[in-house]
């Protein structure tokens, strides 16, 4: 890297004097001096480079709100790289020697961006091998390697992702209304067109949801007051800007535990149910209704509740297999003069009349 280039930046960006982008680069560059990567200045030069970085980095702090400190100083770098990236490409600069030999020197650093302008899902492979499957119009910024302590990424749209196993690495999600954390598994990430709601469907695994205070894609805050939900597979968290509320709740259509990793691993979020059935054989001859919930339940990974203990007594004959979880309630209800209602993450089954 030229000394003189890097240098040049460095003064500029003690005076404020540089742009959005320059600062995010070399508050990057100087949090990569951490896992030691290597550098062409002498130890003398790093050791007075953190000196004065230490103290632009204090002088450019305004800490208004209360946050995780170590996750938004990361993300807040990275992600401003990120305004800055070609789709489909690594950074293109203009004009200035010392951004493009920071960039010379940290191809690691890179980030990309994929945009679906198709009508068909479009998938991308990360470096971790995770796979996100873009959905049409939608786009998503990543960084070209995942050398931090956490793995990044920048939706607009809707994806599914089947997140590779990491747990000394979590995996971020992060759309203007919401930042979703996972170690490994499967979900769906969605926005409304008008970008007023967003919403997770988890189809494995468990992930913790939260409230993206400022709104903005690449300038994330959450505070200790930010909400909060963790959601585990055919649950869904949604996020309405109108009243500022983030519920859970359960999926509009829940699978099977075969369905749902079939769907993870064939990467097709929509496509499940047309290549595995819904569920296995499921035919019943005067069997309990406690012992059909409780085999429901345990397929769905979804609670049901009997607001009277004497329906647990009631028997169903019939052939439920091949349909959805509603379906099948529908059709066990009917057959008692009962009805169920969703209850949060669970159902409740009520006005059972059985002798």
């Amino acid at each position: 890297m030229d000394k003189r280039s890097f240098i040049d930046l460095l003064d500029r960006y003690q005076q404020d004097n540089c742009s959005e982008a320059e600062k995010m680069l070399v508050e990057q560059w100087y949090a990569s001096l951490e896992n030691k990567r290597s550098t062409s200045l002498s130890d003398q030069e790093l050791s007075e480079i953190s000196r004065r970085m230490e103290t632009a980095v204090f002088a450019h702090a305004h800490p208004k709100k209360s946050i995780h400190r170590k996750l938004y100083v990361r993300i807040s770098v990275a992600a401003a790289v990120a305004l800055i990236a070609v789709t489909g490409s690594l950074f293109i600069f203009s004009g200035n020697q010392a951004e493009h030999a920071f960039i010379k020197d940290h191809q690691e650093l890179a980030m990309l961006t994929e945009t679906n302008s198709t009508a068909n899902v479009q998938i991308v492979e990360l470096s971790d091998h995770s796979v996100v499957t873009l959905q049409p119009k939608a786009s998503i910024t990543y960084p070209k390697i995942f050398n931090g302590s956490d793995r990044p990424v920048y939706l607009k749209g809707d994806a599914f992702f089947a997140v590779s196993k990491n747990p000394k690495k979590p995996f971020y999600v992060y759309n203007n209304n919401l930042v979703v954390k996972v170690l490994g598994t499967s979900f769906f990430v969605k926005e409304s067109a008008n970008g007023k709601t967003a919403q997770v469907d988890v189809n494995t695994g468990k992930v913790q949801v939260d409230e993206n205070e400022n709104r903005s894609l690449f300038s994330v805050i959450i505070s200790h007051h930010a909400k909060t939900v963790h959601i585990t597979a055919n649950q869904k968290a949604v996020f309405n800007d109108r009243d500022q509320q983030l519920t859970k709740s359960l999926v509009d259509q829940p699978l099977t535990c075969a369905a749902r990793v079939m769907r993870a691993e064939i990467h097709a979020p929509n496509q499940a149910a047309e290549v595995v059935p819904l569920n296995s054989n499921y035919k019943f001859a005067e069997t309990t209704l406690k012992d059909i919930f409780k085999i429901l339940s345990y397929e769905y990974n979804i609670k049901i509740n009997v607001a009277d203990e004497s329906t647990n007594g009631c028997t169903f004959t019939g052939d439920i297999s091949n349909k959805g979880l509603y379906e099948q309630l529908s059709l066990i209800c009917q057959s008692v003069s009962g009805s169920y209602q969703i209850d949060g993450t669970s159902i409740l089954v009520k006005g059972i009349k059985c002798h």
